[in-house]
């Protein structure tokens, strides 16, 4: 509709709702006429989708931010940094600086300690170096130990003493670690001015902070001329901004950018995964989330790539034993992919092992990213050449792009009150408050992981309650879903409830149950359940003969759930 030719106060009433004219009324559009209703619907739908268009590019912008942040240490990635460093030092500054710095003696730590320390101390110095510069600069992560902190309008004085104070807060944290290797900090300082190219200012702070560390390392320098004469390097890996030229880097680049331009969460996660598979060889990949409150594991996204399975989110889960979730979760190190063959052999279930540890012919990588409440999310990749692995630089790769995948994959996690009210719905049946049978498939592998912790014997239960069609022609069905519930009523109020978990499904009830009493002494105890339940709706039906089909059989660790069901109903007896 061309709006143009509209008086701006007719416009303006119809946006706000005011009627000026009777909803009949045409108005002229060169060569259409348009009712009034009809346009003002279309403004106001044009208004909602502006909107959401709106929400969705801020909803992406913050998402971009978030996959910008090293999640270690909430400072910049490298190449975000230096991409922010390089937009400020184009438009020219009288006087900026740089400061590279790097942690000394960090290996041994690492090395004596184990990763989980050493990501400890990384983390406190990143608080260090947040604590003196805040919000006057920009704090980046090459990797490793090494950082940069760019400061805007700075000259060499103020910089050398924001290095000097950095170093100062590191030492005082580190006195507390190895006597013999103390925590301490070496920094090299370069100052440029006009419109110099990051790569110079940089080659010149690395080379200040090159000589710190031939010097006794532990203070900061800052460069002169005379320090051109350096060959030597302390941040190779990153010299002349070889970072931004690298093929991984490339990679992760290309990665952040096609998660940005993501219309849903799904979408981003898709396009990331296939991402990592195209670029690294990847079959199959999956997002797990481990809920250690409940040793459960779930299958928020599986990827198999060599089937093209279009069924992205599995919503699958399964209950493991507490000691191999803590232990698994002790022997990865925080957000950083590893190889299986690189994780510690520990002494883990065989269930466990089984679907975790034990290798086939295929390589298999972990990325673990864990929570503040104590839980984490796997990022678990499974190679697509059995003879070909995964090399450290391909590890440091996944390892960022699956911190991005992990940004959009915990907004899936987060669910609306409304969607937990559809969820309820979906586990619970409506007419006796039970599980439904789905749901009660899920939460057996607790009560089976229950009852191997405690070394107890593990029962599904089958209650057929025979005739019910019969019943409802004959006393109507209100009366049929009365007697389902006073069935349900009769359970839920026994010393069998307490033991496990009960579903009901068109007039069967499924139990499981872990117990020390033997087979003989559950069913006897369940037959005096129904017996007393028939008991009892006789004074109420007194012609209806009420007639049951019971059958219990033990389960064990490693067995099929649903062939232990059958089991227990072909095995079942009649009960009147």
């Amino acid at each position: 509709v061309r709006t143009s030719i509209l008086n701006v106060s007719i416009f303006n009433h119809i946006l706000s709702g005011r009627t000026l004219m009777d909803s009949s009324h045409i108005i002229h559009n060169g060569s259409e006429y348009i009712k009034l209703d009809e346009l003002k619907s279309r403004l106001l739908e044009h208004e909602i989708l502006k909107q959401k268009y709106e929400s969705m590019v801020t909803e992406n912008r913050k998402l971009r931010e978030k996959s910008e942040i090293d999640p270690l240490t909430k400072v910049y990635r490298r190449g975000a940094a230096i991409e922010r460093i390089n937009k400020y030092l184009a438009s020219g500054t009288k006087s900026s600086a740089l400061i590279v710095l790097d942690l000394d003696n960090f290996k041994y730590i690492n090395d004596t300690f184990g990763h989980t320390y050493g990501d400890a101390i990384i983390t406190t110095a990143s608080e260090c170096m947040h604590k003196v510069i805040g919000n006057n600069g920009i704090i980046g992560r090459f990797g490793g130990d090494e950082f940069l902190i760019f400061m805007p309008d700075a000259d060499a004085k103020s910089a050398m003493k924001a290095a000097d104070d950095i170093i100062e807060q590191i030492i005082i944290f580190g006195k507390n670690a190895d006597s013999n290797h103390p925590l301490a900090c070496s920094a090299g300082v370069a100052v440029g001015t006009g419109k110099i190219k990051y790569r110079c200012l940089f080659s010149m702070a690395d080379k200040a902070l090159y000589s710190a560390k031939q010097n006794g390392k532990s203070h900061a320098e800052l460069f002169v001329p005379e320090m051109n004469n350096i060959e030597g390097a302390c941040i190779t890996y990153v010299e002349q901004e070889a970072v931004c030229e690298s093929a991984h880097s490339k990679i992760v680049s290309h990665a952040i950018e096609m998660a940005s331009k993501a219309t849903t969460t799904d979408d981003a996660v898709q396009h990331l995964m296939t991402h990592i598979h195209e670029n690294f060889a990847v079959a199959r990949a999956k997002i797990l989330a481990v809920d250690i409150t409940q040793d459960m594991i779930s299958v928020v996204y599986d990827y198999n790539f060599n089937t093209n399975d279009t069924r992205r989110i599995k919503n699958t889960v399964g209950y493991y034993l507490h000691k191999d979730l803590i232990t698994f979760r002790d022997a990865l190190p925080d957000r950083r992919a590893v190889r299986m063959e690189d994780i510690d052999d520990r002494d883990y279930s065989e269930k466990f092992r089984k679907e975790f540890r034990d290798s086939d012919s295929l390589q298999h990588l972990y990325y673990l990213n864990k929570t503040s409440d104590g839980n984490y999310s796997i990022c678990y990749f499974e190679s697509e050449n059995p003879s070909k692995g995964w090399s450290n630089d391909d590890c440091a790769a996944i390892s960022e792009i699956a911190s991005i995948v992990m940004v959009y994959s915990d907004k899936v996690r987060n669910v609306s009150q409304r969607e937990l009210a559809l969820q309820n719905m979906l586990v619970t049946d409506k007419l006796t408050g039970l599980f439904t049978l789905g749901h009660f498939f899920e939460q057996s592998g607790l009560i089976r992981k229950l009852a191997f912790e405690n070394d107890l014997n593990c029962y599904v239960i089958y209650a057929n309650m025979h005739d019910t069609a019969v019943f409802n022609r004959k006393y109507s069905y209100d009366e049929g879903d009365v007697l389902l519930k006073d069935y349900s009523n009769t359970y839920a109020n026994s010393d069998l409830k307490k033991l496990g978990i009960i579903a009901h499904n068109m007039g069967r009830f499924y139990s499981m149950i872990r117990t020390p009493d033997s087979i003989d002494s559950v069913f006897d105890a369940m037959t005096a359940l129904i017996k007393k339940f028939i008991a009892n709706s006789k004074k109420k039906y007194p012609d209806f003969d009420f007639k049951f089909t019971l059958g219990i059989t033990e389960v064990l660790q490693n067995e099929i759930l649903l062939h232990k069901i059958d089991e227990a109903r072909l095995t079942g007896k009649f009960i009147e």
